[in-house]
């Protein structure tokens, strides 16, 4: 007896040639159906071993799957450019935001080592590790909890967070409290490159995701401009209220926290959650992204996925290249204002 798989596949093919029959001059831009992309592995088994009839078969698929079904949508190629360009007006653009955020808050303790923090010599070289010991502890863990519940809602709960601990950091001029607050802002902290990829990889097909990824890591270089603007603005200040190197946090948590607040808000997880897309742009838009065989939002762990992963060799050669990137970036994002301070320039 064929399993649910098998026979909604079935169905599909059926559905598909009369599709065809139906319309012989319309252009097919993609003639595979969601079912396609689902693994063996993923059907429902009992205790048999094997498949159970009358399971379902959208547990298997990801939440694209609700609103496109087994049969592919029909769009012109202004339709496409129509739904792409109010992608476009979205997603990017908070990407970058909180990618902006992020990049400021990290660099932050460079900001404030040559404003007055009290912490330094070794106590600040551990402060400055506790952050990225933080990030590494945590990003399995954040990223499996990503993947089971609304991944840009959780992204904006962990902006809120660290803004809450980012602002925190003008209470605490001891190296204890500093030392926890940096590790946990580099916990929450974690979420963001995974999550951001997710979601272009949600919204635009393959031959798209480049351009898209490279304006929000663009804002590297934004927030050097913006954090060193901030800093040197923040020394015109001479009263004795408050320190600058408070000063510093206080603004920076402000600001992540109205990120956080516009994430959860209006970035949407993929196109069956984007409010500003009719039911059918979100069809079209979920159309446009067939073809990357990822899906859009699942969650449910596949373990042949992790598997097939590990397996990859490209898999490796990026770990490694990000590897390479990351050290030498981890100690100037920390240490760039002291070692220019100690150039000579104030």
């Amino acid at each position: 007896m064929s399993t649910p798989v098998e026979q909604a596949r079935s169905r599909s093919t059926n559905a598909s040639m009369k599709e065809e029959d139906r319309n012989p001059g319309v252009d097919k831009l993609m003639t595979t159906t969601i079912l396609d992309y689902v693994h063996p592995d993923d059907e429902e088994k009992g205790e048999s071993g094997e498949a159970v009839q009358g399971s379902t078969i959208s547990s298997s698929v990801d939440e694209a799957y609700e609103i496109v079904g087994e049969v592919k949508v029909e769009y012109t190629l202004e339709e496409q450019r129509e739904v792409r360009k109010k992608i476009d007006k979205v997603v990017p653009g908070l990407l970058a935001v909180v990618y902006l955020s992020q990049y400021l808050d990290k660099t932050s303790l460079s900001y404030s080592a040559v404003t007055g923090l009290p912490i330094t010599g070794s106590q600040y070289n551990l402060v400055s590790m506790s952050f990225y010991l933080g990030y590494l502890i945590w990003e399995f863990p954040t990223q499996w909890i990503a993947q089971k519940v609304n991944p840009t809602m959780y992204l904006g709960f962990n902006i809120v967070a660290w803004s809450v601990c980012l602002a925190l950091h003008a209470a605490a001029p001891n190296f204890a409290p500093f030392f926890a607050l940096r590790f946990l802002t580099g916990m929450f902290e974690s979420v963001v490159a995974p999550v951001l990829i997710m979601t272009i990889v949600a919204f635009y097909p393959r031959e798209e995701q480049a351009v898209r990824i490279s304006s929000f890591y663009l804002m590297n270089g934004f927030a050097e401009i913006f954090g060193g603007l901030l800093a040197w603005s923040i020394t015109f200040y001479t009263g004795n209220s408050i320190a600058h190197w408070r000063i510093i946090y206080i603004i920076l948590g402000g600001l992540a926290l109205l990120v956080g607040i516009v994430v959860m808000i209006w970035l949407p997880a993929s196109p069956t959650s984007a409010r500003f897309l009719n039911e059918k742009e979100k069809r079209v838009a979920l159309e446009r992204v067939r073809s990357n065989a990822s899906g859009t939002v699942q969650h449910r762990f596949k373990p042949h996925q992790a598997v097939e992963a590990l397996k990859d060799t490209k898999v490796w050669l990026n770990l490694a290249l990000v590897i390479v990137v990351s050290v030498p970036n981890g100690a100037l994002s920390n240490f760039s204002s002291i070692i220019i301070k100690n150039l000579g320039y104030d």
